[in-house]
């Protein structure tokens, strides 16, 4: 039996490349990546066609690792509901034509706290005197990128 979902003939489409045995649940996990991949296409299209893409920042990341049943993190070590690389290690992928460079990269550690002080500053608004955890990340974004200012990373993980 397969577990529910609204698009069964993509859970199907998984399955039949899954060994004989494979658990269900992955077929399941692969064919929600490849609708919310889909998606995402779509809200960049979408961007594109209503000349919207130049002034939009689009950033795409995730919390944690991937769950140890559904994915692999290589060369990673780890995965979710570890301090292992594989678990605190996440890509970060961000979209603004008109400030950053297609197909660039950056090996810079950053944190979601980073992602407040970044939004900030796109939307130009004042910083106020609270003290924040993060930094703007929009230096680092930039056709021509500051290098990034080395600084401790630290968190409570109480699990």
């Amino acid at each position: 039996m397969l577990f529910r979902s609204r698009c069964r003939w993509l859970q199907e489409k998984y399955l039949t490349k899954l060994p004989p045995r494979a658990d269900e649940l992955r077929a399941a996990y692969a064919a929600m990546l490849e609708t919310m991949d889909h998606q995402i296409g779509r809200l960049l299209d979408a961007l594109d066609q209503l000349g919207l893409a130049n002034g939009t920042l689009v950033v795409f990341t995730s919390d944690n690792g991937g769950h140890p049943n559904y994915t692999a993190n290589g060369p990673l070590r780890g995965s979710k509901w570890n301090l292992y690389e594989g678990g605190i290690r996440v890509p970060m992928i961000a979209r603004w034509p008109s400030v950053i460079q297609a197909g660039s990269a950056c090996a810079a550690p950053v944190t979601g706290c980073d992602l407040f002080p970044t939004f900030r500053d796109v939307a130009l608004a004042p910083a106020d005197d609270i003290p924040r955890d993060g930094r703007s990340l929009l230096p680092m974004l930039r056709v021509d990128p500051a290098p990034a200012k080395p600084r401790p990373l630290v968190w409570h993980f109480p699990y």
